[in-house]
């Protein structure tokens, strides 16, 4: 039998599947339902998709200063509106995917 390596799967994609899975537990009716149908929105339970040093700070585990310098450095990217600067969840998603990492001796 051919040895193979294990599946590295992202910490993002794992919380979409629970989510997924958690409301299929909770709503078969979701199955039976068209996928075109769409479903109302609550607008308090979507996260902003654009955030501020603080909140991406937040979001990082980290101060709004080191959010600020990733920025000056290049190595996060921001939406400048106004005079301030923004950053997408999808952008902080993808620093977090890119710089994982995961100690093989243990």
């Amino acid at each position: 039998m051919a040895k193979t390596e294990p599946i590295v799967i992202s910490p993002a994609v794992v919380d979409g599947l629970r989510m997924i899975f958690a409301r299929l537990a909770n709503d078969t009716s979701a199955l039976s339902r068209p996928a075109d149908v769409a479903e109302p929105v609550d607008r308090d339970a979507i996260s902003p998709r654009l955030l501020t040093a603080v909140q991406a700070g937040e979001f990082l585990g980290v101060d709004q200063t080191t959010v600020r310098e990733l920025w000056r450095d290049g190595k996060l990217k921001c939406v400048h509106i106004g005079r301030g600067r923004k950053v997408s969840t999808v952008e902080l998603w993808r620093y977090i995917n890119e710089h994982e990492q995961f100690d093989r001796d243990r």
